[in-house]
């Protein structure tokens, strides 16, 4: 490769980057972890699906590096809506960046386009970006720290086959559906209960607004709006814990598998270590094995005894990634 310095960034308008060699060969597309389940062909079929709305789409964006025709390095993100409007600046999301070559022509490319986003989100007023990165992509991580990101945490993604999963012989009475007189209790639970979370890491996040993100995350799961189905441990007239759970159905529906997902499991302080959030879970598990094909759940890698209960699950470790944070305007 030629120097860095003969190349061309910008935002990509004119199409062709489908068929760019760099991007058929990413390793790192979603769900790359699950390719002794999925078949190869489909996951990068919803890899092309998911970069294609990075054109298309406002508040998306697409930046592809050239060196004369080729396509040397691409760099998708967003600016999120949702997240914007709660914590009141833009927030945006960096999701894949592919170069070509070896380390160091990669992470020269890298450096560049890492260089051009941070100048672009400053032009746009976007204050923020996150980037979940997986802990075997080295030279994005030295470009992240090159550029002043951040090591805010690391996750763990366990999966297994539905047809594997080991569900608890004896279901527990106390755990059942959600009910809509629960919404209240179990919003109050999710406002203080969730404090180990990249948000909270981040010294620079407001804790009530965080309180709050997890509060409506919550509460539009109760209501169906991105979850199937919320499972909740009933002591008397309390609620001692939750659980949420669901099916990715776009992705699903590329990959030709139903994908399934655990997402929330919280337990009261009051109730902790009295085996609720295995009851929970089962739960959960029995649902999934009878409507998933395959389930994943990312949980915090610091969060043994919940890695200790997916595993007694026959859940298996799949991946490790990283959190990085970059505030704009931050040397």
């Amino acid at each position: 490769m030629e120097n860095p310095g003969n190349i061309h960034i910008d935002i990509e308008k004119r199409g062709g980057w489908e068929s760019a060699p760099l991007l058929q060969e990413f390793e790192f597309k979603p769900y790359y972890y699950l390719f002794q389940v999925l078949d190869p062909g489909r996951i990068s079929k919803n890899f092309f699906t998911d970069l294609s709305r990075f054109q298309n789409n406002e508040g998306h964006y697409l930046l592809v590096a050239r060196e004369g025709e080729r396509i040397v390095g691409a760099c998708a993100f967003l600016v999120s809506d949702w997240d914007s409007r709660l914590f009141g600046f833009k927030y945006g999301t960096v999701k894949y960046l592919p170069a070509e070559g070896g380390y160091q022509e990669s992470l020269a490319v890298k450096n560049e386009m890492v260089r051009f986003l941070l100048e672009f989100c400053g032009r746009m007023k976007i204050e923020f970006l996150h980037f979940r990165v997986d802990m075997a992509d080295i030279s994005t991580i030295h470009s992240l720290v090159a550029n002043g990101f951040g090591f805010i945490a690391s996750v763990v993604r366990y999966a297994v086959e539905s047809a594997n999963l080991r569900p608890m012989q004896k279901k527990s009475p106390h755990v059942d559906l959600f009910q809509n007189r629960d919404l209240e209790q179990v919003k109050r639970m999710s406002k203080s209960i969730f404090s180990d979370n990249r948000f909270s890491l981040d010294s620079r996040f407001n804790v009530d607004m965080v309180n709050t993100l997890y509060e409506k995350w919550v509460e539009n799961s109760c209501l169906g709006k991105v979850q199937d189905k919320v499972f909740v441990c009933r002591k008397g007239e309390e609620i001692a814990g939750f659980t949420t759970c669901g099916l990715r159905r776009k992705e699903s529906e590329v990959l030709g598998k139903r994908i399934g997902a655990i997402d929330l499991v919280g337990v009261d302080p009051r109730f902790q270590g009295k085996g609720i959030a295995v009851k929970m879970v089962n739960s959960a598990v029995e649902w999934l094995r009878e409507n998933s094909d395959v389930v994943e759940a990312i949980m915090a890698a610091r969060n043994k005894p919940m890695i200790r209960i997916l595993e007694s699950f026959g859940f298996s470790w799949k991946a490790s990634q990283i959190d990085w944070h970059r505030w704009i305007g931050e040397k």
